[in-house]
């Protein structure tokens, strides 16, 4: 067998040295040293006194020199372990801190300026200017009957009075067409799913209109009974009942015009300029928009709906503050 070296007999000591706490080290050589001054000072012989004091110092030494540099960078990882732990958390704060504030950012770019809406809810769709005649022709009141002339009921004439009345009424203007957004009706169906009711077309009023009578007129003839000979013919455009006739023709253009049934043909253009209107509004919510024309309404005005909308949004906003908050005290 070959000897053991010195080196390969240290090598199991220096090996437990290594695995010692830098204390347990500092304690371990202290002891060394304060075992050889007391055996130096329990021995009567000076020079062996000297000796012991010597050789014990000396291994106290080697133990530092061995052991305290592995010690200490021990110590020095986990130093740098604790930092990078630390700096890792911190990291992952950060990060954390970031998606609060853009989640918070979001949400708050989604909410809706109710306000701004508030003075359109009759949105202007729609501009039509166009022209209305209207053409009647009426009897004007019940035929009469006269006799002239003979004797005893001999040789007399009947002759038939009658009358019909002639009316021409025109009437322009440039009218304002859209949709009362407030009579809408809206109502949650699905995550991200909104159903819209209760469209009707909205007329908004003239922008300007002119009317005038092409035709107020009336016309009388005389016939006589017996042959149907035609004896006078007048036409009359100053007669008081052709022109109140041409004043309740006006009059019912008007409401017709009111009550939007010239613009009947105009419905569905208007709806879907409607739809494309609201998607705009809500694209910010990221909802997707149905609009049912047959479905009686139901659900929340725009303006309800909206401000329904903020305050989800401001309470999910008003906890993820607290969370952020919370993580920054932390």
């Amino acid at each position: 067998m070959n000897p053991l070296s010195p080196l390969t007999l240290l090598a199991a000591p220096l090996r437990w040295l290594a695995r010692l706490s830098a204390r347990a080290v500092l304690l371990l050589a202290t002891a060394v040293f304060a075992a050889g001054v007391m055996l130096a000072i329990n021995v009567a012989d000076r020079p062996t006194a000297l000796f012991l004091t010597t050789v014990f110092s000396l291994v106290a030494g080697f133990i530092y020199a061995l052991t305290i540099p592995q010690a200490l960078a021990r110590g020095t990882q986990d130093k740098t372990r604790e930092l990078e732990a630390r700096e890792a958390a911190l990291r992952d704060a950060l990060a954390a801190q970031r998606n609060l504030d853009a989640e918070i950012a979001r949400l708050r770019s989604m909410k809706i300026s109710v306000e701004s809406y508030k003075p359109i809810l009759r949105l202007n769709l729609i501009s039509v200017k166009a022209a209305i005649r209207d053409y009647l022709h009426t009897p004007a009141a019940t035929d009469t009957v006269e006799r002239s002339g003979g004797m005893l009921g001999l040789g007399q004439k009947e002759r038939r009075t009658s009358a019909e009345l002639f009316n021409v009424v025109r009437v322009a203007f440039e009218a304002n067409l859209g949709v009362d957004l407030q009579a809408l009706r809206f109502r949650r169906v699905g995550d991200g799913e909104v159903e819209v009711t209760g469209f009707a077309r909205d007329f908004q009023g003239f922008q300007s209109m002119r009317t005038e009578k092409e035709l107020s007129a009336r016309l009388e003839r005389i016939t006589r009974v017996d042959s149907g000979k035609v004896e006078l013919e007048r036409f009359l455009t100053d007669d008081a009942e052709a022109l109140k006739k041409s004043d309740q023709m006006q009059s019912q253009i008007i409401q017709r015009v009111n009550e939007g049934l010239e613009f009947a043909h105009l419905d569905e253009g208007i709806r879907r300029m409607t739809e494309a209107f609201l998607k705009v509004i809500f694209s910010p919510l990221g909802l997707t928009l149905h609009f049912v024309a047959d479905a009686p309404p139901q659900g929340l005005g725009l303006v309800e709906f909206m401000d329904e909308q903020n305050r989800q949004f401001d309470s999910r906003i008003a906890v993820l503050e607290g969370q952020a908050r919370a993580r920054l005290e932390s």
